[in-house]
């Protein structure tokens, strides 16, 4: 985290029981709370929770919809698994506000 005094990384994406809805984990460095991060790029807010002094975890309702190509498969016999059309995921970063 080089340089991440104005941003958290994404630690983690886990989605829910409908496609546009995911739990995001994230870590930063600094005096910050998680609602001083713009996850507007991702979607709507819907919860947040600073968890510990640099970590914390929002979920958003995804401002992108869903396509056939944002569906993946974990095998060739497995479920299908949805994702963002634009996903965020481990490593990307989200500004503050």
């Amino acid at each position: 985290m080089k340089n991440a005094s104005n941003t958290a990384f994404v630690v983690s994406v886990h989605y829910g029981a409908t496609s546009d809805i995911a739990r995001i984990n994230v870590k930063w460095k600094g005096n910050y709370e998680i609602s001083d991060f713009n996850f507007k790029r991702v979607g709507e807010v819907l919860s947040s929770e600073t968890e510990t002094e640099n970590t914390g975890w929002v979920i958003v309702r995804s401002s992108y919809r869903m396509s056939n190509s944002g569906l993946t498969s974990f095998s060739q016999s497995g479920p299908a698994v949805p994702g963002f059309s634009d996903p965020v995921g481990p490593g990307d970063k989200i500004p503050l506000l």
